[in-house]
């Protein structure tokens, strides 16, 4: 081989070789180009709100404003309801965003910071999520926290009390709650049931709402204690 044909060929090899190194340097360029958009539109896609900020019903007569600080993805007012996605709140005690759809007549509504822990029963544990609102004005409110209705149990609190359902509030099928009446503090309920396996007993199957019911009857019952204490007191 002479010395122009090895010179020719080397030149060659590191035409090749500068050519490889540009592909993947922009290759590289490229993708890191696309991460960042992806986590600039990822960050991005979460919007900040604050408890000065107003979500207003004109049609209603009524506003939903929140207690704390806090985030959501998309905000949207269709047919007089807000749907908020994503829902968190900074001092919420629970790592679990919402899908809140809520709307409101003639009334205003302060949404506090919500609820959600596991909660264990027995060798099961549950989902249990807890929303607490306060109104000013006379008027009705319309909530849906996002759960399946068919899964869990919903209870609803007014002015600290349980109410049963049809007496201050009623539910839709998928879980929508009508809340009617002149109340000023409202908490939402929900318990996720755990799933059980086909063979299990009737007791297994509803040792939770057993003990639910358990536990609302001891709640009831000491409010029934305390009411009649202060009763006999003032009689005194």
């Amino acid at each position: 081989m002479t010395k122009s044909l090895f010179l020719t060929k080397i030149q060659k090899e590191l035409q090749i070789r500068k050519s490889i190194v540009a592909v993947t340097g922009t290759i590289f360029l490229v993708t890191q180009l696309l991460f960042c958009s992806f986590v600039s539109v990822s960050a991005q896609s979460e919007v900040v709100f604050t408890s000065e900020d107003i979500f207003e019903i004109p049609s209603k007569n009524s506003s939903i404003r929140f207690a704390s600080n806090g985030t959501y993805e998309v905000a949207r007012l269709e047919d007089s309801v807000w749907s908020f996605q994503n829902l968190y709140m900074f001092d919420a005690r629970a790592i679990e965003k919402l899908n809140l759809t809520i709307s409101a007549t003639d009334c205003d509504l302060t949404l506090y910071p919500y609820v959600s822990a596991p909660y264990t029963y027995g060798v099961a544990l549950l989902k249990w999520i807890i929303l607490r609102y306060t109104i000013s004005g006379q008027g009705t409110q319309v909530i849906n926290l996002g759960f399946d209705p068919n899964k869990g149990q919903l209870d609803v609190i007014l002015d600290d009390q349980f109410a049963a359902r049809n007496q201050g509030w009623t539910k839709t099928d998928d879980g929508t709650l009508i809340i009617m009446g002149t109340y000023s503090r409202v908490t939402l309920w929900y318990i996720e049931y755990p799933e059980q396996p086909e063979d299990a007993s009737f007791l297994d199957e509803h040792y939770l709402v057993i003990g639910s019911t358990g536990f609302l009857a001891v709640i009831v019952l000491l409010a029934v204690v305390v009411k009649y204490r202060k009763k006999a007191a003032g009689d005194q």
